[in-house]
Order: structure tokens, then sequence, then C-alpha cells
């Protein structure tokens, strides 16, 4: 508090997410935001890649003492992503390759001592629409803690409802949501996102499951028209701040991007 207290124009930290829970994780994010755009530079280091990629512009990779690589954080990803991932398991590999998620391709395989050594390669280039949503989808819900279900809902204006095209997590039985029903409806009259801290303190709300605590709504638009949205729900209570609303507000613009092929 002292440190951030006169609002200083340049700030280091060093692993400033280290030991605190998500909340308090979610309130230091949101501080050095809010430091950032009143002009003030913010350097710290971290071995926590998910919080970089949710809040910086420019990264350096340090090894040994020295900078192996450094430039803004999504052309470092595009540029040195890989994509590329090694899967061991004992069974059948005609299932293993029938089951093969949607995107990914069969590089290699070769079996040792009964054990099947698999590598695939995720297909990032001229994926269709659904097949990028699910990987968005699965990604979040995979890899950043509190996002227990993410989905992307899309307008259909003739029935004036929305339409879930893709999602990761518990199976919801809220595939179709009318325009102004739950949060996800308000958000698609409205046009603006929709932050709950607690969902039970929300008389127009649609219960997914009974362990959701909180919700994030942010709509995507395409030529300034309100299309679809990004809904998240966690299973903490006032998970979401103005840290999740900037990279979901990302997301969706690129996936608008996407909508232009």
């Amino acid at each position: 508090i002292i440190t951030v207290l006169h609002e200083p124009k340049l700030l280091i930290l060093d692993e400033p997410f280290s030991g605190f829970d998500p909340i308090n994780t979610n309130l230091i994010k949101q501080e050095i935001l809010e430091l950032k755009e009143k002009g003030a530079t913010i350097i710290f280091s971290t071995h926590n890649m998910s919080s970089v990629e949710e809040i910086c512009d420019h990264i350096a990779l340090i090894n040994q003492s020295k900078k192996i690589l450094d430039g803004p954080i999504n052309e470092v990803r595009d540029t040195y992503s890989s994509n590329l991932f090694e899967v061991q398991f004992k069974g059948n590999m005609i299932a293993f390759t029938n089951a093969l998620w949607t995107g990914y391709e069969l590089i290699e395989q070769r079996e040792e001592a009964g054990i099947n050594k698999v590598k695939i390669k995720r297909i990032t280039k001229n994926l269709d629409l659904e097949t990028s949503l699910n990987s968005i989808c699965s990604y979040l819900e995979s890899t950043i803690n509190g996002y227990d279900w993410v989905g992307f809902y899309f307008h259909n204006e003739i029935k004036k409802e929305l339409e879930l095209k893709a999602y990761s997590g518990i199976p919801t039985q809220h595939t179709k949501i009318p325009y102004g029903k739950g949060i996800c409806g308000q958000t698609a009259e409205s046009n603006k996102h929709m932050i709950v801290a607690d969902v039970l303190k929300e008389s127009n709300y649609i219960s997914c499951n009974v362990n959701v605590k909180s919700e994030i709504v942010v709509p995507i638009f395409f030529k300034n028209i309100n299309v679809g949205q990004i809904d998240i729900d966690s299973n903490i209570p006032n998970r979401f701040s103005k840290v999740d609303l900037e990279f979901l507000t990302r997301i969706n613009s690129l996936v608008s991007k996407k909508l232009l092929k």
C-alpha cells in the first residue's frame, strides 16, 4: 500500500502475485492496470506466465542472468510458440487417434515398453470459427484459476435470443437464452458488460449450477454492433475485476477479427 500510495511514475515489483489468494491477486492486478492508465511504467518479475499474458504489453525472458528474448508479448508468443505437445499413455493407439481433439494433428508416434508416446500439434492457422472458439474456451477454463465455466453466446436477431456456440466446463441446459433474461440476456439488450460479484444477490439471474458464485459477461462487437458475448462463471465469490474485463475485451477483439474472414 505504501509503495503505490503516492502514485509513482515508475514501479518495480518482484513476484507481486506470489502467496496471494485469487481475490487479492486480482486486486493487485487491478491496481497495476490503474497505475498504467495514469501513465506509470511498471516492471515486474514473475514465474506466473498467465498473469503476464493478462496484463503485460512487453516481455523479456531471462535465463541465468542473460536476456534470451524480448518484445511485444503477442509477437513473442506467435513467433516462438511451437504448439507441440507430447502425450504418454497405455491403451489403444487407434482409439486415441480417433478421439484426437479437433484442431490437433498427430505428428509422431512410437511405443516403448507398452507405453504409447505420441507428439501432437495444435493447428492455430486457418481454423474455422467454431474450432477457434472451443480452443479459447478450453484454454481459459483449464489455465486460469476461477474461470470455472467459459462459453460464447451469439445473437439470433430473428428469434431475439442468444445461442451457445462453444463452451468448456460443466454441461449447461441454457443453450438458448432470450434477450433480457439473466446476465447474458441483459448484456444482449444493454450492449454493456456485466460483472456480478454475488449471483445470489442478482434478481435477474439464470442459475447454471449450484457452485457458481460470480459471473462476468463481456459483449463482442462486430462493425460496432453487439453480435455475441463471452460468459464466464466462477465458483469463487467476487472473482472478477477490471483486470478480467480488459483481458476478455482483448480476446473478444480477436474473435471479432475472426468474423471478418
